[in-house]
């Protein structure tokens, strides 16, 4: 750029100094040529005065003698007749010189006009200027007074001129590529700034300010490309916020998050889906989703989308797991992917198992509701119906009312109890765990003196957990009378704590009947029994050891069992010491 600004001036220069050149050697010579015509026109009039004054026809001896400074300076005398004859010449012999009646200047001259021409003249072999004037005279027989002068002296003034001009021209030249210089800096100044800035912008980087201080347009320039960068910084800032916000939700979703092209590649995708796919984000790109996902109703059901162009749902199981596949357009969420879709694959296996529980947890609900409900009616219903009962079968009958509402009571109140610990941790205060199990003791031991069960307790080291104080009573209360419930008489529970620098070990250990091991790991359900006659018998609701489960974990604690058939169970709650 800066080469063709500095030709542009310089061949600029160079041609109007041409020009310049042109015309002034154009003007010096008009200049010169006209100050020689009226010069030798003058002389043509004094000529005329000399001869109007003299009678002689010796016109050589006459003007060779009046004129000869003039003759000596080059001016060419010659008189013709109004022939065409020449009469005179003061540089050729006049005798043998041709018959000039075409001559221009001579035919304006004989039409008694000031005859003016420039021509080669054959005659002196030179380019000269003529200027002819009418003459009238009785005592000769002259017709047109002729004067020329060669311009070869013209050429030599202008050649001697250019010279100077040439020097002049070659200075301004020189000038010319110095400004030049300057001025294709100036002007390229900002626009290389420019271009630097945008190069910068181009790899990523902040464009700058463009430090260019100006009134003309070149400044306005750069104070427009400053205010249109600081706007560009701006969106840029937002945009890149704004996808920095979207990789982090799209990172932090469990999702997995997909977005395939019309040929269905992968364009994009989350953490979650590497993790779904087992590869990289770059060795996905090199595949064909078909082989990243081989089942054929995965992609027979993205091939229907792409025809119907529908929203549509679908669920698979696939290794066990349930999965549902969501597919939408991509209107707006992935601007830079055009006609493409979006892929969001959920793992809804525990959703499906928590529906799954729900509803038995509703069906069990009714069942153990409708137990004791019917029992009730039908007693009812039997008091209404037989007058005739005696006192002591309606007093039974209203006893089995009693505990059929009892049981109706305990099933409520631990139903709204389940469903609190599910939800709230409680209060949170410190416990000293010794001194709480000693109060449950102190309430349980009459129910195992009832059964001949002797409860006795190991007590370690006191420890301080933190949590809600009557839900760990609860928690201690449903294990120990678990075991009570499941111990036959003459058996021992036993309750013991260990302590370390984490946590602390709470066991109840009985010796009853045991369970069978294919029951242990649905023991925490709602409403499981191993032994329904027996559980209904004790009069348990079936969501003593579920209660148990959550509040465990409202303290961050675990609880594991241990139990074989007819040695009796082990139940070890774990908690840590720290504050939850």
């Amino acid at each position: 750029m800066k080469k063709k600004i500095f030709l542009y001036f310089v061949s600029a220069a160079f041609l109007l100094c041409v020009i310049f050149y042109g015309l002034m050697l154009w003007v010096l010579r008009a200049n010169y040529t006209d100050e020689i015509i009226t010069s030798i026109k003058s002389d043509a009039y004094t000529i005329q005065s000399v001869l109007k004054n003299n009678q002689t026809d010796d016109y050589t001896s006459l003007l060779n003698d009046v004129f000869k400074s003039k003759i000596d300076n080059g001016i060419r005398i010659t008189l013709i007749d109004k022939a065409g004859f020449i009469l005179y010449d003061s540089h050729n012999n006049h005798t043998t010189m041709e018959n000039h009646s075409d001559r221009e200047e001579f035919k304006a001259a004989i039409e008694g006009e000031i005859g003016q021409a420039i021509r080669f003249s054959t005659t002196v072999r030179a380019q000269m200027v003529y200027v002819a004037i009418p003459f009238s005279n009785v005592y000769h027989d002259i017709s047109v007074i002729r004067t020329s002068y060669p311009l070869t002296s013209i050429y030599s003034f202008s050649n001697h001129t250019v010279n100077y001009i040439i020097v002049v021209f070659g200075i301004g030249i020189i000038l010319s590529y110095l400004w030049a210089l300057r001025l294709s800096g100036y002007i390229l100044k900002p626009i290389r700034l420019i271009t630097n800035s945008i190069k910068r912008i181009l790899a990523g980087y902040n464009g700058g300010n463009i430090e260019y201080h100006s009134d003309d347009e070149l400044g306005e320039l750069c104070r427009y490309f400053n205010e249109v960068n600081s706007y560009n910084i701006k969106k840029m800032d937002r945009l890149m916020g704004s996808n920095n916000n979207l990789s982090s939700i799209l990172s932090s979703i469990l999702n997995s998050v997909m977005v395939l092209d019309r040929n269905k590649k992968l364009v994009f995708c989350n953490k979650s889906a590497e993790q779904f796919l087992g590869a990289s984000f770059t060795e996905m790109q090199k595949k064909p989703f078909i082989e990243l996902l081989r089942d054929y109703e995965i992609n027979k059901f993205i091939d229907d989308f792409y025809n119907d162009k529908k929203t549509p749902i679908k669920e698979i199981v696939i290794n066990g797991s349930v999965l549902r596949f969501n597919l939408y357009s991509n209107e707006g969420m992935f601007n830079e992917f055009k006609d493409s879709i979006v892929l969001v694959i959920q793992d809804v296996t525990e959703i499906r198992k928590i529906e799954r529980i729900r509803k038995d947890f509703v069906t069990n609900v009714t069942h153990e509701l409708k137990t004791p409900l019917t029992s009730i009616k039908g007693y009812i219903e039997l008091l209404k119906d037989r007058e005739e009962l005696d006192n002591a079968t309606k007093q039974k009958f209203f006893e089995i009312i009693e505990i059929e509402a009892n049981r109706l009571t305990d099933l409520i109140n631990d139903l709204l109890l389940l469903s609190d610990v599910e939800n709230n941790k409680g209060r949170i205060e410190m416990l000293k765990v010794n001194d709480i199990i000693g109060e449950v003791i102190a309430i349980m031991d009459n129910i195992s003196s009832e059964k001949g069960i002797e409860l006795i307790c190991y007590y370690g080291d006191e420890a301080t957990i933190f949590g809600d104080k009557n839900r760990f009573k609860q928690m201690m209360i449903n294990l120990i009378d678990n075991a009570i419930k499941y111990t036959n008489t003459g058996g021992e529970v036993r309750i013991s704590t260990i302590k370390d620098e984490e946590k602390i070990l709470i066991t109840v250990e009985d010796d009853g009947i045991g369970i069978d091991k294919k029951h242990i790991n649905r023991l925490f359900e709602r409403f499981y029994r191993t032994d329904t006659s027996r559980s209904r018998t004790e009069g348990g609701t079936g969501l003593g050891l579920a209660i148990v489960k959550h509040i465990v974990k409202n303290f961050e604690g675990s609880i594991k069992i241990e139990s074989e058939v007819d040695v009796g169970s082990r139940f070890t709650v774990i908690i840590p010491l720290k504050p939850v």
